[in-house]
């Protein structure tokens, strides 16, 4: 099955499952308005090691959530000032990261 398809669904059904999402702006209502089709991107880690994740999100002020198919978990991702996509750390399933943000 298609990894792309397969972390929409994880989202969708986290998404689905959940009572009420309330992060600054976001809400159950207009969740999906941040959501993009999952690209996959290089990333570097706090090690400085190049690592490839997929993006799921863009946020404000440059945050991202991306997921990762080794950890089968979400987690945080930012953009520099130098436009260099640092990954921040695994967080858990997809609502738990959100939070995170």
């Amino acid at each position: 099955m298609d990894i792309k398809y397969l972390i929409k669904e994880k989202i969708k059904n986290e998404i689905n499952n959940s009572e009420n999402i309330e992060v600054g702006i976001i809400n159950k209502d207009n969740i999906y308005n941040f959501l993009i089709e999952p690209i996959y991107e290089e990333y570097i880690d706090v090690n400085n090691k190049k690592i490839m994740l997929w993006t799921v999100s863009k946020g404000d002020f440059s945050n991202e959530i991306v997921y990762s198919e080794k950890d089968e978990n979400f987690g945080l991702a930012m953009t520099s000032i130098e436009n260099e996509k640092i990954f921040l750390g695994i967080h858990g399933n997809f609502i738990e990261t959100l939070y995170e943000m």
